[in-house]
């Protein structure tokens, strides 16, 4: 399932944050565990991709004798 471009960051991490609470409680049977560890790496991956596009905006901002954001 593709995440969407306007899906919240705080939303990502809320999914991301129930999936691991499903998985905590062991009654899943295994085409379930893996459908929600394979969603959970799909929303990490989007979250990874939407930080790194901050950084760089925030990159082309920052003054150029400001510290750099890392």
């Amino acid at each position: 399932m593709e995440i969407k471009e306007s899906i919240r960051y705080r939303e990502m991490m809320d999914e991301v944050e129930a999936i691991v609470r499903d998985l905590g409680q062991n009654k899943q049977d295994l085409d379930e565990v893996t459908a929600k560890v394979q969603r959970g790496y799909e929303v990490i991956k989007a979250m990874k991709e939407r930080l790194e596009q901050t950084r760089m905006q925030l990159e082309k901002i920052r003054p150029e004798s400001g510290p750099a954001f890392t």
